[in-house]
């Protein structure tokens, strides 16, 4: 059963990431990038969420290390911080 309400049946899996501690990660950026930019190809991504994991230590992926908030509306960028955003000064103003 997941470890939240609703079931979950498709992942993406990113290997070869640097080894880096949730406390070091300032953001996440996921590019919901279309070809065309109708409202049904940018509602794609409503009811995803992204998990990290430590494969190295858990090889299952039963242990959720951080996890953003489901994504509930159409968008061709989603950002989502975390503790070390504090540490970033400069932001970009566009996609």
């Amino acid at each position: 059963m997941a470890h939240n309400s609703y079931l979950t049946s498709n992942a993406i899996i990113i290997n070869n990431i640097p080894l880096t501690t949730i406390k070091d990660i300032q953001s996440i950026v996921f590019y919901n990038r279309v070809v065309r930019t109708s409202q049904s190809f940018l509602d794609r991504a409503i009811d995803l969420t992204v998990e990290c994991y430590d494969s190295r230590n858990d090889p299952d992926f039963t242990n959720i290390l951080a996890t953003t908030n489901i994504i509930s509306v159409g968008s061709l960028v989603y950002r989502f911080d975390f503790p070390a955003i504090s540490t970033y000064t400069t932001f970009s103003t566009s996609n």
